[in-house]
């Protein structure tokens, strides 16, 4: 064996103590978000979720899955779930460039012209009027 191949072997050999190695980043839901509406085609509207601060890191808040679920009953849509991330670890250095956050579309809703409060995980967020001829219009659950 040369000196390559016996530091080799002894490097094999360390471990690094728990408390010594680099924390893991974690998946968690994103936290409140902007609930848009639009139109799409007749009768039908588009509805759309982005993280509320809208500014996520792209290094260390990258988006993993969706978890929301829509529905219509008594003049509320209900939003169940959340956008899942990638969240950094503790001190984690991270860049401010925004790009980590991402527009999730629902499948589209009928609704008729009326307001239409819009809950999200059993939170008012507010309320939303569809009417002919209305663009996209949004409620977010920052407080």
């Amino acid at each position: 064996m040369n000196n390559i191949s016996i530091a080799l072997a002894a490097l094999a050999c360390l471990t690094i103590p728990a408390s010594a190695q680099q924390p893991r980043s974690t998946a968690a839901p994103i936290g409140a978000l902007e609930i848009c509406i639009r139109p799409s085609k007749i009768g039908a509207y588009a509805l759309s979720a982005i993280a509320a601060s809208k500014c996520l890191s792209s290094s260390c808040q990258r988006f993993l899955r969706s978890t929301l679920k829509r529905s219509l009953a008594n003049g509320e849509i209900r939003i169940t779930g959340d956008l899942i991330h990638r969240m950094p670890p503790p001190n984690a250095i991270c860049t401010r460039d925004c790009g980590g956050a991402r527009h999730i579309t629902l499948q589209p809703l009928r609704l008729r012209p009326a307001s239409y409060r819009i809950i999200h995980n059993g939170k008012l967020y507010g309320a939303i009027s569809v009417s002919p001829g209305m663009t996209q219009t949004c409620v977010n659950g920052r407080s």
